[in-house]
């Protein structure tokens, strides 16, 4: 390879470098925006809530019996809830 061929080589090899850097530059200057746009778009809109489940109802098993008589003796209710059995 004479001189002259390997001279024009580096040129060729310097503009595509010069031009690769030119590209990263536009690259991050297109990523810069794209950013600013997504988190503008993201303040802009409405506050978004997490989506939480519902929570589930406790139940201690306990139903009232409506139709049958209770095995119990009954106990007189109160206002305040169900009066204590007297001790005779």
């Amino acid at each position: 390879m004479d001189t002259n061929a390997f001279h024009e080589l580096i040129a060729q090899v310097r503009s595509t470098a010069a031009e690769l850097a030119q590209a990263e530059q536009k690259v991050a200057a297109f990523k810069a925006e794209l950013a600013q746009q997504e988190h503008g778009a993201q303040c802009d809109s409405a506050p978004q809530r997490a989506i939480e489940p519902l929570p589930m109802r406790v139940s201690s098993g306990w139903l009232p019996a409506l139709d049958t008589p209770s095995r119990l003796p009954t106990r007189p209710v109160t206002k305040r809830g169900i009066a204590k059995a007297k001790v005779v």
